[in-house]
C-alpha cells in the first residue's frame, strides 16, 4: 500500500513552472557494413579454385560437441571435395550407379563464403587484404618486365 500511494505521489508531483526539460535525440551512429552478394563470392572462389586449386585456406570453426573455435586448415580442392560429400544425394545416386542423379554440386563450402563475408565487414582485415594485393600485384607487373 505504501508503494502504490509513493507511486501516486511521484506520478502526480509536478515542477514549480510547469517547464518540462528539453530531451535530445541523437541519430544513430550505426555504420553499414559492406560486402559482397553471396554469388558473387561463390563465382569468385570458383574462379580462384579452377586457377589455384593447390592453395591453403584456413578457417576458424567450432568443431560438433565444443565451442572453443579451431583453426581448419586445407587447400581449395579439399575444401570442394568436401562439399561434394556433403551432397549425400549425389554421393548415393553415384554409388548406386544411377546416371538420373542430380549433377555434383560446384559451389564452395558455406565456411568459406562466410569468412569472407566477415572479413569484408572488418576494416583492419579489408587493409590487410588490400595491401597483401597490393603487394602481389606489383610483384606479378616486376616479374613481366624483362
Amino acid at each position: 500500500m505504501l508503494i502504490v500511494a509513493l507511486l501516486f505521489a511521484l506520478s502526480v508531483q509536478t515542477s514549480q513552472d510547469g517547464s518540462v526539460d528539453a530531451v535530445t535525440v541523437e541519430a544513430s551512429r550505426k555504420v553499414l557494413q559492406k560486402t559482397l552478394p553471396d554469388q558473387e563470392i561463390i563465382e569468385q572462389l570458383n574462379a580462384l579454385h579452377k586457377a589455384e586449386p593447390d592453395r591453403v585456406v584456413c578457417v576458424k570453426k567450432t568443431m560438433g560437441g565444443t565451442i572453443i573455435p579451431k583453426t581448419v586448415c586445407g587447400t581449395l580442392r579439399q575444401w570442394y571435395d568436401q562439399e561434394k560429400a556433403r551432397d549425400t544425394a549425389n554421393v548415393v545416386a553415384e554409388i548406386m550407379g544411377d546416371p538420373s542423379g542430380s549433377p555434383p554440386t560446384t559451389d564452395p563450402p558455406y565456411e568459406l563464403v562466410q569468412m569472407i563475408k566477415k572479413q569484408l565487414k572488418d576494416p583492419e582485415a579489408r587493409a590487410l587484404a588490400a595491401e597483401r594485393a597490393r603487394r602481389r600485384i606489383e610483384a606479378k607487373a616486376q616479374a613481366q618486365q624483362p
